[in-house]
This record gives structure tokens, C-alpha cells and sequence, in this order.
């Protein structure tokens, strides 16, 4: 994620994912607002992160550029 100017600004901030941990965006790059910049990259669990955003994916799939969505978690 990012070209070398992040990811030394990745490693610099300690965000260096280990075995069975990967990059993860807390707003995803997809959104309005999400970037690879460092600030918004964080380190998760693989399959955790790969499942809760695959499953975002899967339900945008159908979603012009530009509209809008809602998230309701929990419901």
C-alpha cells in the first residue's frame, strides 16, 4: 500500500503487520476520505480484515461512483 515515501513513514510508525496480519484502512480507500496515507493505515488480523471487507465489497458491488451509502452495524 503506497509507494516508498509511505512505506518508510509505515515502518517509521511502527505499523509492520507480522504472520497472519496485513494492512487495514480505517476508512476504506473505496469511501470519500479514504487514502493509503499513513495516518489512516492501521494493522489487523488477515482473516478478520479480509472478511469484513470482502463482504463490504460484495454489497457495493452494485453502486454507482458518487451515490451515497449507510452503514447500520448491529442491526
Amino acid at each position: 500500500m503506497g509507494g516508498p515515501g509511505v512505506r518508510a513513514r509505515r515502518d517509521a510508525a511502527g505499523k509492520r503487520p507480522g504472520p497472519g496480519q496485513c494492512y487495514a484502512a480505517t476508512i476504506l480507500p473505496v469511501f470519500e476520505g479514504g487514502t493509503y496515507d499513513v495516518d489512516n493505515l492501521w494493522v489487523a488480523p488477515s482473516r478478520e480484515w479480509l472478511g469484513m471487507t470482502g463482504s463490504i465489497h460484495q454489497q457495493l458491488q452494485d453502486v454507482g461512483d458518487g451515490e451515497q451509502v449507510v452503514f447500520r452495524i448491529g442491526e
